[in-house]
């Protein structure tokens, strides 16, 4: 019986001994987890960290975009103020433009004449175009075509050797085009309506359309030419 002890507290002697060693081996691996963990928790706070810097720098990239958003939309009301009064300058300059070379034709009305024939030709008044509408009967002319009338650039009255008295309507316009034509024809044909006396259409300009070569070919309206060089005064 003591054999069979010694022998049975042998066995478990050699049990306890494979436990002690196995759970030495799992103490080896929790360690290693351990360390494990500890470095991951490391990299975890590395990679938190880095997050925050970014964060930080996507924030300050906000502001900066913000401010350069502002900065743009200033910049772009500024130009368009800037285009609005360029525009403004620009039509001011045409305007002015146009009226100095109006005058300046004005002053060469009678070589517009005798270019187209007329003698003796004198500058019709505003006055005496508005009196000329005031004592005929208008109701079936458009107004528009009446106000265009009265305000027509320049209106000539002179004398053709072959046709006797005879007026001009002329337009003027540093660039001649199709409305400019439009404009002189009805005028002179209001001119014939009011006095009974020819009168001719006439465009005065430095450049001209292509629109309108037809109409000046066909006779319909005369283009006097004005050099650049003379079409403002000096």
């Amino acid at each position: 019986r003591l054999q069979s002890l010694e022998e049975l507290l042998k066995g478990q002697e050699e049990r306890l001994q494979s436990l002690e060693e196995l759970l030495k081996g799992q103490e080896e691996r929790l360690q290693s987890l351990e360390e494990l963990l500890k470095g991951q928790e490391k990299r975890l706070q590395s990679l938190e960290e880095l997050l925050k810097g970014q964060e930080e720098r996507l924030q300050s990239l906000e502001e900066l975009l913000k401010g350069h958003a502002k900065q743009l939309k200033d910049f772009n009301r500024y130009i368009e103020n800037a285009t609005q009064r360029f525009e403004r300058q620009e039509r001011d300059s045409s305007f002015l433009k146009g009226e100095l070379f109006e005058r300046r034709v004005h002053r060469m009305s009678r070589s517009l004449a005798l270019e187209m024939g007329l003698a003796g030709a004198r500058t019709v008044a505003a006055e005496e175009l508005y009196e000329m509408v005031d004592r005929q009967d208008t109701s079936d002319i458009a107004p528009g075509c009446l106000k265009s009338f009265k305000t027509a650039d320049l209106i000539l009255e002179g004398v053709d050797q072959r046709d006797g008295p005879c007026y001009i309507a002329a337009e003027v316009s540093y660039t001649v085009d199709e409305r400019d034509t439009v404009r002189a024809i009805s005028a002179a044909q209001l001119l014939t309506r009011f006095t009974g006396l020819p009168a001719r259409a006439a465009v005065v300009g430095v450049r001209r359309d292509d629109c309108i070569q037809g109409q000046v070919e066909a006779g319909e309206v005369f283009y006097w030419a004005i050099d650049e060089d003379d079409a403002l005064p000096r």
